[in-house]
C-alpha cells in the first residue's frame, strides 16, 4: 500500500471528549454560578457548531449535572450524539463536552478547528479522541490485519514486546468480524472491525481500522484535530501508508521520584562499607573522604527537592 498525501480524506475524528477547567474562569458578577456560567459556555459551544440540547438531567461520569447533545435526524427526530456535562467536585471542577461518532460525523474541519480554539483558550484538554480510516472496498481485511500483528508492526519499536491482541470471529455469520490490539488501560487501543457487515449487509467489505487514544499516559496534542490522518498514521508502523507525514503522541514515562530519606538509607547499603575503608587510606579525614565522592553539577534525577532538610 502507497503512502498518500490526501491526509484529509483519509482520516477523520470518529469520537472526541474534551474537558476544560471552570474553577476562578467565571466572574459572579457576571454569572450567578457554574451553572449560569456552563449555560453560557453551552450555549456558545452548541451554537458554533450547530448542535442542540436537551433539557438538564442529573449525573453522568462523575459529574452532577449534564445535558444531552442531539441534531435532527433525517427523519425529523432528535437523536443524541453526545453529552455536555458540568458540576461536581469528584471531577476537580471541570466542564466537559463528549460527542459521539455521530455527533463527530455533523462536525467539517472548520468545526474541529474551532474546537482546537475553543480549548486552546480555556486551557483544556483532549482526555481522548478516536481516529479512523475507512477500507471501503476491501483494500485491507481483517486477515491481512492479523498479518500486520505476526510480523510485529503494532510493536513500539523492533524489540518492543507484542501487545495483546484479541480476535472476535462471528464464525461464518457474515455478522462481522473484529480484531483489537492494546487495551483501554494503556491509554492506545487499536480495533479494525467489518463496519458494514455490523450495519447488517453481509456481503460487504467495508472495513473501519480505528485507533482510541486516551490521556492517561500521554499528552494528546491540540493540533491532532486538524492532522488527523498524520496522527493515525503515526499510530503504528502499519498505518503508515496512510501519510507520507507522519506524527507520534509521545508516552509519559513517569519515573519514580525517590525521596532523601531512601536515597541515604541505600546509600549507606550500597557504600557505607567502602566508605569506612576510605577513611582508613585518607587516616580517618572525612573531609578528604567527601571531597573525593562529592559532586555539585546537579542533584540526582529522581530526588524530591522538597524532601531535603533543611537544617537551621
Amino acid at each position: 500500500l502507497q503512502a498518500s498525501t490526501e491526509n484529509a480524506q483519509l482520516g477523520f475524528i470518529d469520537f472526541l471528549t474534551i474537558t476544560f477547567p471552570a474553577r476562578d474562569m467565571f466572574r459572579f458578577d457576571k454569572f450567578s454560578g457554574l451553572e449560569d456560567f456552563a449555560h453560557a459556555i453551552q450555549y456558545y459551544f452548541l451554537n458554533a457548531l450547530n448542535l442542540k440540547h436537551g433539557e438538564i438531567e442529573g449525573g453522568k461520569n462523575g459529574y452532577k449535572n449534564h445535558w444531552k447533545i442531539q441534531v435532527k435526524s433525517h427523519k425529523g427526530n432528535m437523536e443524541n450524539v453526545g453529552y455536555f456535562a458540568f458540576g461536581g467536585s469528584s471531577q476537580n471542577d471541570t466542564i466537559c463536552i463528549s460527542l459521539s461518532g455521530s455527533g463527530c460525523q455533523t462536525v467539517d474541519q472548520a468545526g474541529f478547528s474551532f474546537i482546537r480554539e475553543f480549548i486552546q483558550e480555556l486551557g483544556g484538554k483532549i482526555t481522548r479522541i478516536d481516529l479512523a480510516h475507512d477500507c471501503l472496498n476491501g483494500e485491507v481485511t481483517i486477515a491481512q490485519v492479523r498479518e500486520w500483528y505476526d510480523a510485529g508492526l503494532f510493536r513500539a519499536s523492533s524489540r518492543g514486546k507484542y501487545p495483546d491482541c484479541h480476535l472476535h470471529d462471528d464464525c461464518g455469520s457474515n455478522k462481522g468480524c473484529s480484531f483489537y490490539v492494546g487495551s483501554r488501560e494503556s491509554g492506545k487501543y487499536f480495533r479494525a472491525y467489518e463496519k458494514g457487515k455490523q450495519l447488517g449487509d453481509k456481503t460487504s467489505n467495508w472495513l473501519r481500522l480505528e485507533l482510541e487514544i486516551l490521556s492517561k499516559k500521554r499528552g494528546i496534542p491540540y493540533e491532532i484535530l486538524d492532522k488527523v490522518t498524520e496522527y493515525l498514521a503515526g499510530g503504528y508502523e502499519c498505518l503508515a501508508y496512510l501519510s507520507t507525514e507522519q506524527s507520534k503522541i509521545a508516552t509519559l514515562q513517569k519515573s519514580e521520584q525517590i525521596s532523601y530519606d531512601h536515597l541515604e538509607k541505600y546509600a549507606k547499603q550500597a557504600y557505607g562499607r567502602f566508605i569506612d575503608v576510605m577513611l582508613q587510606v585518607y587516616e580517618g579525614c572525612p573531609e578528604l573522604v567527601v571531597e573525593q565522592l562529592r559532586r555539585d553539577d546537579a542533584l540526582p534525577a529522581r530526588l524530591i527537592p522538597a524532601s531535603i532538610p533543611i537544617k537551621q
